[in-house]
């Protein structure tokens, strides 16, 4: 029997939801003082002290956005086996929707993993959308490197690895801690008995 609700996870922080909209306000929030210390100035100074206000206040930010995002997603990996992912299933049809990458959350159970994709173009929002897919694990997963120009969707930290699952071969790509996490959870110490 499948539980077709979501589990629950750690919210985001504050800081975090705020971060998720910094792309409305921040440019408004760097004009603003750079508007005040240079009142005389043309257009183009105060747009070059609006930048580099932009940057300073986006990567103190997005630092601590990350920090927090990372403990987060941790947490969620020891408490309840839940990583943000993405998925694909490499031999789909060339151009259909399954051949891409779909983000979401698996939920991660011994041999089992239960993946809900998101329902926005936001990477690794929470937003649930249609019902879940579950994925009978058969083997341990392999890692392998994509080539290059598969890379565009995903991270620079993401690693992929190889599922011999019920449904073909799907590739599922994380973090190193949530692939660790995966190794726990799903097949809990079967890799070194190979």
């Amino acid at each position: 029997m499948v539980n077709w609700e979501a589990p629950p996870r750690t919210p985001k922080s504050r800081l975090e939801r705020i971060a998720d909209h910094s792309i409305w306000w921040l440019p408004l929030v760097a004009l603003i003082p750079a508007n005040i210390l240079m009142p005389n100035a043309d257009l183009l100074p105060r747009l070059a002290v609006g930048s580099l206000i932009l940057l300073i206040v986006g990567g103190v930010m997005g630092t601590e956005v990350r920090r927090r995002r990372t403990a987060r997603l941790a947490r969620d990996a020891e408490d309840y086996g839940i990583i943000d992912c993405l998925i694909r299933y490499p031999k789909a049809m060339r151009g259909s929707l399954r051949e891409r990458w779909t983000p979401g959350s698996a939920e991660l159970k011994h041999g089992t993993i239960v993946f809900r994709p998101n329902n926005s173009l936001e990477p690794f929002c929470t937003d649930q959308a249609g019902a879940p897919k579950i994925v009978e694990v058969r083997s341990v997963p392999e890692q392998f490197e994509l080539p290059r120009d598969e890379r565009k969707a995903l991270r620079g930290s993401q690693e992929v690895i190889q599922l011999d699952t019920d449904n073909g071969v799907v590739e599922l790509a994380a973090d190193t801690m949530s692939l660790g996490a995966l190794m726990k959870h799903v097949y809990r110490g079967e890799a070194g008995q190979d």
